[in-house]
């Protein structure tokens, strides 16, 4: 399946995407992580990956940044949540689009699996969880100013 999810902001391009990636922990739902502690997670360009830390030392490795065009584009490949056990393939993708008064920002989230997996049953709450995410980074972004 694939998602497509569009928001404008009102902040530019490339500030949306330094927010988007330095405040990953502001507006991020912390309710859709492992250990539900907004804190714990992050974007790490270093390390490459959206990571969350975990008690005693665990980490979730949620997906692996694979590419990162400052204020253009930042994809991560690897499945989220529940579909990481599945061993989904996925990739999903901001693009920082400016427009007039702002910026527009699509999240697209294309994913493959197997048939058994039923992933059309899936596709429909995942739509909401990242409809959702991206509704408040634009409220986070348009915070900011």
């Amino acid at each position: 399946f694939q998602i497509v999810v569009k928001q404008t902001i009102t902040m530019d391009a490339d500030a949306a995407c330094r927010t988007m990636i330095d405040d990953f922990s502001k507006w991020y739902d912390a309710s859709h992580s492992y250990g539900g502690v907004a804190e714990n997670l992050s974007l790490d360009l270093e390390k490459h990956c959206m990571l969350e830390t975990l008690p005693g030392g665990g980490f979730v490795r949620h997906m692996e940044i694979v590419f990162h065009q400052p204020g253009k584009v930042l994809r991560m490949t690897g499945g989220l949540g529940p579909l990481q056990a599945m061993g989904i393939g996925g990739a999903l993708t901001f693009s920082f689009n400016q427009v007039d008064g702002g910026t527009e920002i699509t999240l697209t989230y294309n994913v493959t699996g197997s048939s058994f997996q039923q992933l059309d049953k899936i596709a429909v709450p995942v739509v909401g969880v990242l409809a959702m995410q991206l509704e408040r980074l634009k409220n986070h972004c348009n915070d900011q100013k």
